[in-house]
């Protein structure tokens, strides 16, 4: 395994690349904690809090990393006939971070919704980068797929208003007159006339494409160029990829026509459309032609990048924009097919503690969060990663802790729709380990089925003592990441804690050392690199599951006084009607 860390300043240019460091020691842990970087490195003029590092295994992208601290120290030998020290190179020790992004609060009521449903729902609601993933291939997938998206959402009813964009959304190539259109850069269009009436530019939402020119949006796209001329902006990949995705749209336009423009629908509070036009009077909105989508078009081609405006607060969740992230290359669908459905769930919190919920609920199910924000959702089988120990290749120490061990739960729901305290138990673990007993108030839960999926989830997980493990591979691992399932089997290794029947719904060989990674480090000393994974309980997804469910606070009234502006909480179900 090589290691690679690129030291960038506060502008984000390189000023050093490094192979060869005294001590780097870069973490990479579960959903709901930080990131961590610790390092000696030789001193480099400039580099300071505000500026990052930039970590790669074997020349691929693994993590990078928020500066938060330097300190400057001298590396010495030492000398016993003077009793001294005598400085022979200037060090500085680094300590950085890469928070997680990921756990913004929403707000949503779920009534009667398949487990996919929710699950897309609660990511396409929660602002930032976070997404999941669908199957894709390469073009014309994504486009193809937004405009059939776009076909089932279009209606004569939300077409747009004649002359105006006041009502409605869409407007067909009946009513567009393209023939003097233009792509004036990778991600706007001019000369566009509809119903008659001359349009400003139409500014292509969700994504983002390099300027043409060097100005102020090409310095907040690329930092790196704060300190450019523009003659070296025009010799750049920056401007050779703006031109690239200009000329890609205008061929589009040519080839394919341009059948449908869909406006940006989401209203605020008001009922107003709050992001249709921009700071520059452009339209912002989907452009459609030859059946495919112009804007997803753009991302599979790699000319343009994708863009959430303010977080995505302004895109409707329900056109599961966020898909856009898909289009960036080959991926395949990052949740499964589950077949049980969501009762009634309220939920305020943040999307981890909601995506921990439907994790339990799913039982034999984990979720892991990708460093580019990408959420998975997987089903449990087996381990992802199976080692034969090696004493020339790893070491490995093992144990268990019940330290936050629970066999017995009761949960409580909703106050009129499910108040029934529920309870369910392990009794292999009880009698192996004794009572070890706990409780926890749902008003957020307003079905007794919910409940019952969510503590049989929970016991799965927590009516074992955890294990405890560390592998560290001497020669690096590069192939793991946070979040798989790794066993270790072979002499002299064994497992030395009992083992109870019904284990992890005996899932796993009882002769191996098996858990889930929830931190990983790569190490460098010199020339010399090394992994070391932390393992802990192999259905554990976030790091103490029932103070995540207690930070869900909604007290759970729409479930049963009813939300109009909600159109997933089953308006429909009499059962959940004042009486």
């Amino acid at each position: 395994m090589k290691m690679r860390l690129d030291l960038m300043d506060t502008w984000r240019q390189r000023i050093a690349v490094i192979d060869d460091a005294p001590a780097v020691e870069a973490m990479q842990r579960g959903p709901d904690q930080p990131d961590l970087l610790r390092c000696t490195l030789p001193h480099v003029e400039g580099f300071g809090p505000g500026c990052a590092i930039n970590v790669y295994v074997n020349d691929a992208p693994w993590r990078r990393y928020e500066v938060r601290r330097t300190q400057i120290s001298w590396d010495a030998d030492f000398q016993p006939e003077h009793n001294t020290r005598t400085p022979v190179r200037d060090c500085m020790r680094v300590t950085a971070a890469a928070d997680p992004e990921s756990n913004r609060r929403m707000r949503r009521v779920y009534v009667d919704t398949s487990f996919e449903e929710t699950f897309r729902d609660i990511i396409s609601r929660t602002p930032g980068p976070l997404h999941y993933h669908v199957t894709h291939n390469a073009y014309p997938d994504g486009a193809q797929r937004e405009y059939t998206k776009f076909c089932g959402r279009a209606t004569a009813d939300n077409a747009l208003e004649y002359g105006g964009i006041g009502t409605g959304q869409w407007v067909d190539a009946a009513r567009i007159d393209a023939t003097a259109a233009w792509a004036k850069d990778g991600d706007t269009i001019g000369g566009l006339v509809v119903d008659g009436v001359p349009w400003p530019d139409v500014r292509l939402m969700m994504i983002d494409a390099d300027e043409t020119t060097l100005n102020n949006q090409a310095r907040k796209q690329r930092p790196e160029t704060a300190l450019w001329t523009p003659e070296r902006y025009a010799k750049s990949a920056y401007k050779l990829r703006a031109d690239r995705a200009t000329a890609l749209l205008q061929a589009l336009m040519d080839g394919k026509g341009i059948s449908h423009i869909e406006l940006n629908p989401h209203r605020d509070a008001t009922g107003a459309f709050d992001d249709r036009v921009d700071a520059y009077g452009r339209y912002i909105g989907l452009v459609f032609g030859g059946g495919e989508c112009f804007n997803a078009a753009l991302v599979e081609h790699d000319v343009a990048d994708v863009f959430l405006y303010a977080e995505g607060r302004y895109h409707v969740p329900e056109h599961r924009l966020k898909e856009f992230y898909s289009y960036t290359g080959p991926h395949t669908t990052s949740h499964p097919v589950i077949g049980p459905h969501v009762n009634a769930l309220d939920l305020d919190c943040g999307a981890m503690e909601a995506i921990a919920l439907l994790t339990y609920m799913t039982g034999d199910h984990v979720f892991s969060v990708s460093p580019e924000m990408s959420v998975s959702l997987r089903e449990i089988t087996g381990p992802d990663h199976c080692y034969r120990y090696r004493s020339d290749m790893m070491a490995v120490t093992s144990g268990f802790t019940d330290a936050d061990m629970i066999n017995w739960l009761g949960v409580s729901g909703n106050g009129v729709l499910a108040p029934e305290r529920l309870t369910d138990s392990r009794g292999e673990s009880i009698g192996a380990y004794g009572l070890r007993a706990t409780g926890m108030d749902a008003e957020w839960i307003g079905h007794d089925e919910d409940k019952q999926r969510l503590v049989q989830g929970l016991l799965d997980d927590l009516a074992w003592p955890r294990p405890e493990i560390r592998v560290t591979f001497f020669g690096g691992a590069p192939e793991l990441t946070v979040g798989d399932i790794v066993a270790v089997v072979g002499a002299p290794l064994a497992r030395r804690a009992r083992r109870v029947s019904g284990e992890w719904n005996d899932l796993f060989d009882p002769d191996a050392l098996t858990g889930r990674i929830v931190e990983l480090r790569h190490g460098m000393r010199g020339e010399r690199t090394w992994t070391e994974a932390a393992l802990s309980a192999p259905l554990r997804s976030v790091r103490a599951p029932i103070a995540t469910m207690r930070r869900i606070r909604s007290k759970g009234e729409p479930l049963f006084a009813l939300r109009l502006d909600e159109p997933l909480a089953g308006l429909d179900q009499p059962v959940f009607h004042l009486p």
